[in-house]
């Protein structure tokens, strides 16, 4: 007869906001699961996923997207600089374009 190897079971403690866990709690018990259940859940889709199961990412304003994309394909780009004042007299410039506006 085989030997049915038994799964352990581990004690996790978390930190999390008591109002987030209040509304979770409320959610899970609608859907007829606990908290354990849903870490359970959402381990078992990371290993599905091989990652976390939903995208994750900075939400940024459009003046920041254009320098991320700018900066990508090299465009509106500063420099070179020979020393440390040039890049500190070019700051100084771009402020003083920003006050004028």
């Amino acid at each position: 007869m085989e030997k049915v190897k038994e799964n352990k079971v581990k004690l996790l403690s978390v930190r999390v906001d008591n109002n987030i866990e209040r509304q979770v709690r409320f959610v899970l018990n609608e859907l007829g699961l606990n908290i354990s259940d849903a870490v359970n859940i959402y381990f078992r889709q990371i290993l599905q996923n091989n990652g976390i199961p939903f995208e994750i990412k900075l939400k940024y304003n459009e003046e920041t997207m254009k320098a991320i994309q700018d900066a990508k394909s090299g465009k509106n780009l500063l420099g070179p600089y020979k020393n440390f004042s040039e890049i500190l007299n070019e700051v100084d410039k771009e402020i003083a374009k920003e006050e004028k506006k």
